[in-house]
C-alpha cells in the first residue's frame, strides 16, 4: 500500500511538472484546468505534508518555464539595422553567390541576440575569401532584418518553428560587411578547428571519397 501510494505521488508530480510547462510554454486553457484540477485533487488527499510540497513544486516549475519562456523573447524589430556580429564560424556556408551563417547580434549594454544571416557575393574574389575563411571573425554589418515565414500549408516544412527551436527570430538579408575584430574564447577556437578540418577534407583528390566523408562528418 505505502509502495502504491508513493507510485501515485510520483506519477502526481510527474504531472504537475508537465501541465506546468504546457501552460506557461504553449499557453492554453486546458493546461490552466489541468493544473488547478490536480492540484485540487491532491488537497483532497489530506495530505499537508505532500500537499505542501506539490505547492512548491508548482511555484517551483511556474518560476522556471517563466524564465525560459522569458529567454525566448527577441529583443529585435523589423527593418532597417546597422550594428556588430559575431559570425558563428561553424555555421558558415557558401552556396553559389549566397553566403549564410549564424551569428550574435551585439545589443545596448552587451546583450546578444542571434540570427540567421544571409549575404549576396559582389564578386570572385569576395566568393574566395569566405570560402577561405578559417578565422572567427567580429562584423560590423548594414542591412534589414525581417520574421521568417511560418509553412503555409500544415505538412510543409515549418522554417520558422526551425530557428525558434535554435533561439533564432529574424532573419538578416545584410547589404555591408566589414571586419572587425577576432574572436576570443573557446567557442571560436572549436569552430576554427572544424573548419580547418572540413577544408582540409575537401581538398582531398578524389570526389566520391571527399563528398562521403563531408556527409559522414558535416
Amino acid at each position: 500500500m505505502l509502495d502504491q501510494l508513493k507510485s501515485y505521488h510520483i506519477v502526481s508530480w510527474a504531472l504537475v511538472v508537465l501541465l506546468a510547462a504546457c501552460l506557461v510554454l504553449a499557453p492554453s486553457l486546458w493546461a490552466g484546468a489541468g493544473l488547478v484540477i490536480l492540484v485540487l485533487r491532491l488537497f483532497s488527499l489530506k495530505e499537508p505534508r505532500y500537499f505542501r510540497s506539490t505547492l512548491v513544486l508548482v511555484g517551483v516549475c511556474l518560476a522556471y518555464f517563466s524564465w525560459i519562456r522569458a529567454g525566448q523573447a527577441s529583443l529585435l524589430a523589423v527593418g532597417d539595422f546597422e550594428g556588430t556580429l559575431a559570425m558563428d564560424l561553424a555555421t558558415l556556408q557558401v552556396d553559389g553567390d549566397q553566403v549564410k551563417f549564424q551569428g550574435d547580434l551585439v545589443l545596448e549594454e552587451g546583450q546578444t541576440e542571434r540570427i540567421q544571416a544571409f549575404y549576396r557575393l559582389g564578386s570572385e574574389e569576395e566568393k574566395a575569401t569566405f570560402e577561405g575563411l578559417d578565422q572567427a571573425l567580429t562584423w560590423q554589418v548594414r542591412g534589414e532584418l525581417s520574421r521568417p515565414q511560418p509553412n503555409r500549408n500544415r505538412y510543409l516544412f515549418n522554417y520558422r518553428a526551425y530557428l525558434e527551436r535554435q533561439g533564432i527570430f529574424y532573419l538578416a538579408d545584410l547589404e555591408d560587411m566589414r571586419p572587425v575584430s577576432v574572436q576570443g574564447g573557446w567557442q571560436a577556437r572549436l569552430a576554427e578547428t572544424q573548419v580547418g578540418v572540413r577544408q582540409a577534407l575537401a581538398r582531398l583528390a578524389n570526389d566520391q571519397v571527399r563528398a562521403y566523408v563531408l556527409a559522414l562528418f558535416f
